[in-house]
């Protein structure tokens, strides 16, 4: 961990987006979604937004999930990766509606 900070603190690596991917995957599967979804804010590829939508889901805000899966589809809405975070999104929306009534 020590030296994945190192790296994202780097002015030469930090925008590096298959670094931010990982360090983003490393935080989500560790369970430090603030330090995720702050990697992975400038959503500069189509994998980076979809494991932001992940985050933010996991963190029960599905409003944002909603911002970033739209981001997703401005990019490349043929997509299948956009596709299936679309249908994850949808779930995501059915469930808490159904948590809600």
């Amino acid at each position: 961990m020590v030296t994945l900070k190192e790296w994202l603190a780097d002015p030469q690596s930090c925008n590096n987006p298959t670094l931010q991917l990982i360090a983003g995957t490393i935080y989500l599967d560790r369970g430090d979604l603030e330090e995720a979804a702050k990697v992975l804010h400038s959503g500069t590829t189509l994998e980076m937004v979809a494991l932001q939508v992940q985050v933010y889901l996991k963190m029960a805000r599905v409003d944002i999930a909603e911002k970033s899966h739209a981001l997703m589809a401005r990019m490349e809405d043929d997509a299948t990766l956009t596709q299936l975070t679309t249908v994850r999104v949808c779930v995501c929306v059915c469930v808490c509606v159904c948590v809600c009534v």
